[in-house]
């Protein structure tokens, strides 16, 4: 095969990706707005969130690239095949520039903001992404939050607005250097990927929407850091297959969340007490982003937690050789997922009340009293149900599009709380959704049974 042959091929392989048109099709949705006249881009309010649809669609692309580009070297023929990883490092940092620098470079005249400004930023956010994609730890997760959070700070918002208006070029040019240098340190470590590196086991949704990838858990080593040994339960070592319901159940579960729900819970809690201060002030805080951590409180516990057992499901039929009955096997894991999911979303939820009482004790008593917490709980019932139906089917494609729904899924408790608080409709409502949502989980396990585990 040619040396343009090859280059080719590897270029195709981001074609044949639907993750990578989805990203297309908004992007041409994105620019259609900014030049093709469908409404005049004039407040400065409008520019800035247009800017901010930017660095999301930024974020979302340049993390789906590196999904990519890592899942090609985490495959045996990136240590086997002479000349394999020239082509793929080349066509993959095209890939990244275009949609880390081109694309913002493109978006800035139409926004009238400094283009070096809109590239840095596009770099940075770009970068840590790529980054976390990679590593997939919680140091990465941490200073990606960090990363995000600061735009919360008043300095930093005024410095990041003086450089958009070309009037900070010297922060400008730091920024793009910055962000150019870590994607340049991520594909040197990206040349010399192998086994040995304690990420190249490490999934994430992303990595398996874009392709099958290393579905092998013998090749997968550990990748545990002193940290995630800390929060991962013990292995009991003993007769499982002997043991009671509840004991295999906690012995699924030891590779499941762990504590992680209560360290989410901690920094939600933290977050939620730090940021008003921040935004507002201390005698006048922000109440409005207790509001926005509330929908994020509760998308958390069913996004991580069917994010995390979705990953299990190409080791499903070796788990399934245990000796046990398939509807006892299907019903241990679903009950081992469903305690994950109520753990989360009990210690996500007290620590989002928590700190709403913190700041504001009134609402806090409103939240619990006016049926939010009832309508929650079903809300949870109902993702559970329909997840664990979808889980499956092992599509990618219709996990991703139920994921994106799981997301939407908190608006409806906050929706009946105002909507129907005072009408005496909360009880109702709340009773039809678990009822909606025992019926489909009663359909998944049915189906579950019938399922073949490859």
């Amino acid at each position: 095969m040619g040396s343009s042959s090859r280059y080719a091929q590897v270029a195709r392989t981001y074609v044949h990706r639907w993750p990578l048109w989805l990203i297309a099709a908004v992007l041409v949705a994105y620019f259609y707005l900014l030049y093709g006249g469908a409404f005049r881009i004039s407040m400065k309010s409008e520019r800035l969130t247009f800017l901010a649809c930017l660095m999301w669609i930024t974020a979302w692309a340049s993390g789906t690239v590196a999904a990519h580009v890592k899942q090609q070297f985490t495959d045996a023929s990136a240590a086997l095949v002479p000349g394999y990883r020239t082509p793929h490092l080349l066509i993959g940092a095209i890939a990244m520039l275009l949609v880390a620098a081109i694309v913002p470079a493109l978006a800035a005249p139409a926004l009238t903001f400094s283009t070096p400004a809109v590239v840095g930023m596009a770099l940075i956010v770009a970068g840590s992404t790529a980054w976390f994609m990679q590593v997939q730890n919680f140091t990465a997760g941490i200073v990606c939050n960090l990363l995000w959070l600061s735009l919360l700070n008043r300095r930093v918002v005024f410095a990041l607005g003086a450089m958009l208006e070309w009037k900070n070029e010297v922060l400008a040019a730091a920024l793009v250097a910055l962000g150019l240098a870590a994607l340049i340190a991520l594909w040197m470590r990206l040349a010399r990927m192998h086994e040995g590196m304690r990420e190249y086991g490490r999934r994430s949704l992303s990595v398996a929407l874009v392709g099958p990838g290393n579905a092998n858990p013998a090749a997968v080593r550990s990748t545990d850091t002193w940290f995630e040994s800390m929060l991962r339960r013990p292995v009991h070592t003993q007769c499982i297959a002997a043991a009671n319901l509840w004991n295999r159940v906690r012995h699924l579960r030891a590779t499941g969340l762990g504590r992680w729900p209560w360290l989410m819970g901690a920094l939600m809690a933290g977050s939620m007490i730090a940021i008003p201060w921040f935004t507002g002030g201390p005698n006048n805080p922000a109440i409005g982003a207790l509001e926005s951590f509330i929908l994020v409180a509760m998308i958390l516990p069913a996004v991580s937690t069917i994010g995390h057992w979705g990953r299990r499901c190409a080791a499903l039929g070796y788990e399934s050789l245990r000796p046990a009955s398939r509807p006892r096997f299907v019903r241990e894991i679903g009950l081992a997922i469903a305690l994950d999911l109520a753990e989360a979303w009990v210690a996500v939820t007290s620590a989002a009340l928590f700190a709403v009482w913190v700041w504001d004790p009134q609402a806090a008593v409103e939240l619990v009293t006016g049926g939010f917490l009832l309508l929650a709980a079903a809300t949870c019932l109902v993702v559970f149900g329909v997840n664990w139906w979808v889980l499956r089917l092992r599509n990618s494609a219709l996990t991703a599009v139920v994921m994106v729904l799981t997301g939407l899924a908190p608006v409806a408790p906050l929706l009946g709380k105002r909507l129907y608080a005072g009408t005496g409709w909360t009880s109702p409502l709340a009773l039809g959704l678990l009822v909606i949502g025992a019926l489909v989980t009663l359909d998944a396990y049915g189906r579950w049974c019938r399922a073949d585990l490859e």
